[in-house]
C-alpha cells in the first residue's frame, strides 16, 4: 500500500482506496488498467490526462435547460476530462 496524490483535491490517499476520503474523487478508476492500456481511449488535449469520460445526452439536455437558450452549452462537445474539467 502506498499513498498517492488525489488529482482533484491534492490530499494524499491510499492507492487501494475506492474514493478520496476528503473529496470523494473515485481513486479506483485511476487504477483501471483497461483505461490506460486502451489506445482508442481519448486523451485530454489540455492536460494530457487519461481520466476522461463521455458527456451523456441526458447531462447535455439538463445543462441546456438549467443554463437556458442563448448561453454556451455542451453542444458539439463529446468528452470531459475529469482531472482538469476541460470539455472537447
Amino acid at each position: 500500500m502506498s499513498l498517492i496524490k488525489c488529482p482533484d483535491c491534492g490530499h494524499e490517499v491510499s492507492d487501494q482506496a475506492t474514493a478520496c476520503v476528503y473529496c470523494g474523487f473515485p481513486i479506483a478508476r485511476l487504477r483501471s488498467a483497461a483505461i490506460r492500456s486502451d489506445p482508442n481511449h481519448p486523451v485530454c488535449p489540455k492536460c494530457g490526462g487519461t481520466y476522461t469520460g463521455r458527456i451523456s445526452l441526458a447531462y447535455k439536455v439538463a445543462a441546456h435547460r438549467a443554463i437556458g437558450n442563448g448561453r454556451k452549452t455542451f453542444a458539439g462537445k463529446e468528452y470531459q476530462c475529469l482531472q482538469c474539467k476541460h470539455k472537447w
